[in-house]
This record gives C-alpha cells, structure tokens and sequence, in this order.
C-alpha cells in the first residue's frame, strides 16, 4: 500500500463515493444505533439519502 501524501480533486470525489457507498450499505445498521441527537431510527436512512444526492449531482456544480 501506497502512502497518500496529497489529496486532489479527484482522489477527494473518490474518497466521498466510496464512503457514500458505505453509508448506503450500512444504513439499516446506522439506523439501529441511532441515538443522536433524537432516537428515532432514521439518522440512516437520512444520511444514506443525503449521500445518494451528493453522489448522483454533476461535479463542479455549486
């Protein structure tokens, strides 16, 4: 394994896409563990949605 030693643009994108698919794969489990800030089951489902649109928008769109 290679050391990271800089971070661009595209290293970036690629860092947020895998962690928006780990999120979206893990949702169910984020869900059960939800204690913060309201116990309502849903931090998941809302964070894996919020990914999923960052994820789907055109890069270098503001």
């Amino acid at each position: 394994m290679q050391k990271i030693t800089y971070i661009d643009g595209k290293r970036f994108l690629r860092g947020l896409i895998a962690g928006g698919k780990r999120v979206m794969q893990h949702q169910d489990y984020l869900n059960k563990i939800n204690v913060f800030p309201v116990a309502d089951a849903d931090t998941g489902s809302n964070l894996a949605l919020t990914m999923k649109a960052i994820m789907e928008s055109k890069p270098g769109r503001a």
